[in-house]
């Protein structure tokens, strides 16, 4: 069993060398549309997997922030979390795809330009 949750505001641990308590974990953001996975062992129930979800959040999440959408192989984990946080248990299509548009834009207007140049040149009879 696994769960994805879309998580916009990421956190990253890490350990400051300069710091003088070199066993402490910082958190620092980390940008962009992204996602936090957890797989769940065989076995695993679905309180379980729900429980421990929402007891990992606090690594991979903001303080303030919580999950934009949820998605699972279970579909009552799907809908426990999703009502939990009254999210959807759907995935939106062009998540993560952060400059998608621009960059579908660029590559069509290449295409043209390619094409443009590949084409016969009409003769002039």
């Amino acid at each position: 069993m696994y769960v994805i949750l879309g998580n916009s505001d990421a956190i990253e641990g890490y350990y400051d060398p300069a710091d003088p308590n070199q066993d402490r974990v910082l958190y620092r953001p980390v940008e962009g549309e992204r996602t936090t996975r957890l797989l769940f062992p065989e076995g695993t129930t679905v309180a379980e997997a729900y429980a421990t979800t929402l007891a990992t959040l606090p690594y991979h999440f903001d303080r303030e922030s919580q999950p934009k959408w949820v998605e699972s192989d279970s579909q009552p984990l799907a809908d426990l979390i999703a009502e939990h946080f009254k999210i959807k248990a759907t995935r939106p299509a062009t998540w993560g795809q952060e400059g998608a548009a621009e960059r579908a834009a660029a590559k069509k207007t290449t295409r043209k330009r390619a094409a443009k140049k590949a084409a016969p040149k009409k003769s002039e009879d």
